[in-house]
């Protein structure tokens, strides 16, 4: 009867049960994930992600990686235009994000062409109160003027300016517009229409300050357009009393070289200045044209 009962056991309900089935480690789709197996992190290098699906009951294990995305830089500008404010820090990318004064100032930042630079075509937004003399680093061509646009509220001002405080010396094809939403100049302008104003505060014979400066000034430049611009207050004299010609709107300059021609003047208000718009001729000067504007102390 022992022999009977152990057949049973060997060959009835009693009997080994089979070994299990061997599974493989298979990478999932995404980073760190496993279709089959058992997730392994493992050290990432500098460009890929690393793990490892480990096999089971004999099964082989899967090495897994998948790329690390690269951060493309981020570029300054955008649909040509730039945006500068006194401090910057940004991008140029709003007045938010603005570049610097100091970046505006920066020759290597101006080219014929390129990414990230002022160029022909590019409007320049200016942000909020600066008070740092701009120096223009380069030109705009034909139909590709480099425009200088005073934004909502914006304005150069501080007690005194010295120099020139947008100085375009030996460039060409610049526009400065104010940004005046109206005619402001002329007999019939409107001084609620003003945007930009490029002022003084505390210049003149009776003030604190004694200091000669220009509003915007052109050495031997060419095609220049100033428009929808007050310019006020660059040295309060009193009439009669101080004959030193401090503080000039704009001036178009001939220094023996190439001579200054096609500038504009339009829409513009200058007040307490020594000149509105004043002339340097030279061989082959021509085409200045000062119309709608108003200058009075």
């Amino acid at each position: 009867s022992s022999e009977i009962t152990e057949l049973y056991n060997y060959t009835g309900s009693g009997s080994v049960a089979p070994p299990p089935t061997a599974v493989s480690g298979v990478c999932g789709l995404t980073t760190n994930s496993c279709n089959a197996g058992i997730f392994t992190d493992l050290t990432d290098t500098s460009t890929q992600y690393l793990w490892r699906c480990d096999g089971t009951n004999g099964g082989t294990n899967a090495s897994c990686s998948s790329l690390i995305p690269v951060t493309p830089p981020v570029q300054v500008v955008v649909s040509g235009n730039i945006y500068i404010s006194q401090p910057g820090g940004g991008t140029g990318e709003s007045c938010a994000n603005s570049q610097s004064t100091t970046w505006f100032n920066t020759a290597s930042n101006w080219s014929t062409s390129g990414v990230g630079k002022i160029v022909p075509g590019t409007i320049v937004h200016l942000c909020g109160n600066i008070t740092t003399n701009l120096v223009v680093q380069g030109s705009g061509t034909v139909g590709n003027p480099v425009t200088i646009l005073f934004e909502p509220g914006a304005k150069m001002s501080k007690p005194a300016w010295s120099g020139n405080i947008i100085q375009l010396n030996f460039h060409n094809y610049i526009t400065v517009d104010g940004g005046a939403i109206g005619k402001i100049g002329g007999y019939s302008g409107n001084l609620s229409f003003v945007n930009g104003v490029i002022e003084s505060t505390d210049n003149g014979t009776n003030l604190s300050n004694k200091v000669n400066s220009t509003g915007i000034s052109g050495l031997e430049s060419h095609h220049i357009i100033i428009k929808n611009l007050v310019i006020r207050n660059l040295y309060v004299r009193v009439s009669g009393s101080d004959m030193n010609g401090y503080g000039a709107g704009v001036t178009a300059r001939y220094n023996g070289s190439s001579a200054p021609s096609d500038w504009l003047v339009d829409n513009s208000i200058f007040k307490d200045v020594s000149v509105g718009f004043s002339i340097s001729y030279g061989p082959g000067s021509a085409n200045f044209t000062m119309s709608n504007s108003t200058a009075y102390n």
